[in-house]
Protein backbone atom coordinates (compact mmCIF):
# COMPACT_ATOMS: atom_id res chain seq x y z
CA UNK A 1 0.00 0.00 0.00
CA UNK A 2 1.60 3.61 -0.83
CA UNK A 3 2.11 6.38 1.51
CA UNK A 4 -0.09 8.87 1.89
CA UNK A 5 1.03 12.24 0.98
CA UNK A 6 -0.24 15.23 1.99
CA UNK A 7 -0.74 17.42 -1.63
CA UNK A 8 -0.57 20.73 -2.14
CA UNK A 9 -1.94 22.79 -4.85
CA UNK A 10 1.00 25.09 -5.58
CA UNK A 11 4.66 24.05 -5.89
CA UNK A 12 6.56 25.17 -2.88
CA UNK A 13 9.61 25.56 -5.30
CA UNK A 14 8.58 27.28 -8.03
CA UNK A 15 5.06 28.68 -7.19
CA UNK A 16 3.08 26.45 -10.48
CA UNK A 17 -0.53 25.53 -9.86
CA UNK A 18 -0.67 21.85 -9.68
CA UNK A 19 -3.54 19.29 -9.52
CA UNK A 20 -4.23 17.73 -6.22
CA UNK A 21 -3.49 14.69 -8.30
CA UNK A 22 0.05 15.46 -9.37
CA UNK A 23 2.79 13.43 -7.40
CA UNK A 24 5.74 15.78 -9.02
CA UNK A 25 5.36 19.96 -10.67
CA UNK A 26 5.16 19.53 -14.29
CA UNK A 27 7.35 22.64 -13.99
CA UNK A 28 10.70 21.57 -12.09
CA UNK A 29 9.85 18.25 -11.11
CA UNK A 30 9.72 19.26 -7.42
CA UNK A 31 7.93 16.01 -5.65
CA UNK A 32 4.25 17.63 -4.74
CA UNK A 33 4.41 16.78 -1.09
CA UNK A 34 4.07 18.54 2.06
CA UNK A 35 6.31 17.46 4.75
CA UNK A 36 7.21 19.75 7.90
CA UNK A 37 10.98 19.98 7.68
CA UNK A 38 11.60 18.48 11.35
CA UNK A 39 15.01 17.40 12.57
CA UNK A 40 14.65 13.78 12.28
CA UNK A 41 13.72 14.50 8.83
CA UNK A 42 17.03 16.55 7.81
CA UNK A 43 19.22 14.19 9.82
CA UNK A 44 17.57 11.17 7.41
CA UNK A 45 18.24 13.34 4.25
CA UNK A 46 21.65 13.60 4.86
CA UNK A 47 22.44 10.63 6.25
CA UNK A 48 20.76 9.64 2.74
CA UNK A 49 22.04 12.19 0.06
CA UNK A 50 25.57 10.94 1.82
CA UNK A 51 25.69 7.29 1.56
CA UNK A 52 22.57 6.30 -0.91
CA UNK A 53 24.77 4.16 -3.09
CA UNK A 54 22.44 1.87 -4.64
CA UNK A 55 24.09 0.02 -7.60
CA UNK A 56 26.94 2.58 -8.34
CA UNK A 57 28.23 1.09 -5.06
CA UNK A 58 28.97 -1.94 -6.76
CA UNK A 59 29.99 -0.25 -10.21
CA UNK A 60 32.62 1.57 -8.67
CA UNK A 61 34.27 -1.47 -5.82
CA UNK A 62 35.11 -3.69 -8.79
CA UNK A 63 36.99 -1.80 -10.99
CA UNK A 64 38.43 0.03 -7.82
CA UNK A 65 39.37 -3.51 -6.32
CA UNK A 66 40.36 -4.96 -9.69
CA UNK A 67 41.57 -2.35 -12.12
CA UNK A 68 42.03 1.16 -9.85
CA UNK A 69 43.78 2.98 -13.01
CA UNK A 70 40.87 1.97 -15.06
CA UNK A 71 38.11 3.61 -12.84
CA UNK A 72 40.66 6.80 -12.12
CA UNK A 73 40.85 7.05 -16.08
CA UNK A 74 37.02 6.35 -16.68
CA UNK A 75 36.29 9.47 -14.19
CA UNK A 76 38.67 11.39 -15.08
CA UNK A 77 37.46 11.09 -18.92
CA UNK A 78 33.89 12.46 -17.64
CA UNK A 79 32.16 9.50 -17.15
CA UNK A 80 30.91 9.92 -13.67
CA UNK A 81 27.22 8.96 -13.56
CA UNK A 82 27.70 5.24 -12.98
CA UNK A 83 30.08 5.45 -10.29
CA UNK A 84 30.20 6.64 -7.14
CA UNK A 85 31.76 10.07 -6.01
CA UNK A 86 35.01 10.01 -4.66
CA UNK A 87 34.73 11.98 -1.60
CA UNK A 88 31.50 9.89 -1.00
CA UNK A 89 32.80 7.18 -1.45
CA UNK A 90 36.38 8.04 0.99
CA UNK A 91 33.43 9.42 3.57
CA UNK A 92 31.64 5.94 3.64
CA UNK A 93 34.84 3.81 3.46
CA UNK A 94 36.49 5.63 6.09
CA UNK A 95 33.48 4.76 8.01
CA UNK A 96 33.65 1.44 7.65
CA UNK A 97 37.17 0.93 8.30
CA UNK A 98 36.92 2.58 11.87
CA UNK A 99 34.09 0.95 12.84
CA UNK A 100 35.42 -2.16 11.97
CA UNK A 101 38.98 -1.49 13.62
CA UNK A 102 36.99 -0.30 16.57
CA UNK A 103 35.18 -3.63 16.98
CA UNK A 104 37.84 -5.91 16.15
CA UNK A 105 40.24 -4.03 18.74
CA UNK A 106 37.77 -4.18 21.27
CA UNK A 107 37.94 -8.13 21.64
CA UNK A 108 41.46 -7.87 22.22
CA UNK A 109 44.16 -9.28 20.54
CA UNK A 110 43.56 -9.20 16.71
CA UNK A 111 44.41 -5.57 17.41
CA UNK A 112 47.79 -5.07 14.87
CA UNK A 113 50.51 -3.93 16.51
CA UNK A 114 50.21 -0.77 15.07
CA UNK A 115 46.82 0.44 16.14
CA UNK A 116 47.76 -0.12 19.58
CA UNK A 117 50.62 2.02 19.10
CA UNK A 118 48.54 4.70 17.46
CA UNK A 119 46.18 4.21 20.33
CA UNK A 120 48.50 4.73 22.83
CA UNK A 121 50.12 8.41 20.92
CA UNK A 122 46.37 9.44 20.50
CA UNK A 123 45.40 8.64 24.23
CA UNK A 124 49.08 10.70 24.66
CA UNK A 125 47.86 13.63 23.50
CA UNK A 126 44.60 13.76 25.02
CA UNK A 127 45.98 13.30 28.42
CA UNK A 128 48.91 16.04 27.39
CA UNK A 129 46.26 18.36 26.88
CA UNK A 130 43.92 17.29 29.42
CA UNK A 131 41.21 17.04 26.97
CA UNK A 132 37.22 16.42 28.32
CA UNK A 133 38.22 13.07 25.36
CA UNK A 134 41.01 11.36 27.22
CA UNK A 135 38.07 9.25 29.20
CA UNK A 136 39.96 6.77 31.33
CA UNK A 137 43.56 7.50 29.97
CA UNK A 138 46.52 7.14 32.03
CA UNK A 139 49.74 6.67 31.78
CA UNK A 140 49.98 3.04 32.52
CA UNK A 141 47.28 2.27 30.10
CA UNK A 142 49.33 4.36 27.40
CA UNK A 143 52.48 2.64 27.88
CA UNK A 144 51.08 -1.31 28.09
CA UNK A 145 49.38 -0.06 24.49
CA UNK A 146 52.46 1.51 23.65
CA UNK A 147 54.67 -1.73 24.54
CA UNK A 148 51.96 -3.94 23.26
CA UNK A 149 52.43 -2.14 19.77
CA UNK A 150 56.29 -1.79 19.62
CA UNK A 151 56.69 -4.67 16.88
CA UNK A 152 58.82 -3.61 14.14
CA UNK A 153 61.19 -0.03 14.73
CA UNK A 154 63.92 -0.32 12.70
CA UNK A 155 64.57 3.55 13.32
CA UNK A 156 63.71 3.40 17.30
CA UNK A 157 61.53 6.13 16.82
CA UNK A 158 58.75 3.75 18.93
CA UNK A 159 61.29 3.19 22.14
CA UNK A 160 61.86 6.64 21.97
CA UNK A 161 58.34 7.15 22.50
CA UNK A 162 58.02 4.79 25.80
CA UNK A 163 60.81 6.76 26.84
CA UNK A 164 59.03 10.04 26.34
CA UNK A 165 55.84 8.63 27.90
CA UNK A 166 57.79 7.56 31.39
CA UNK A 167 59.52 10.90 31.77
CA UNK A 168 56.37 12.75 31.06
CA UNK A 169 55.10 10.04 34.17
CA UNK A 170 57.78 11.15 36.34
CA UNK A 171 57.35 14.81 35.26
CA UNK A 172 53.46 14.78 36.64
CA UNK A 173 54.01 12.90 39.20
CA UNK A 174 56.97 15.03 41.01
CA UNK A 175 54.21 17.83 40.81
Amino acid sequence: MPKLRRKSSVCYNCGEQLVNSENYCPNCGQENHNRQASTSLLIKDFVDTCLSFDSKLFMTMRPLLFQPGTLSKEYLDGKRVKFVPPIRLFIFLSFLYFGISLVICDQGSICSTDMQFITAVVEFGLLLRDSEYKGTANFERILKNARQGLGRDPFGYRSEFIQLVRKTQRLKLAN
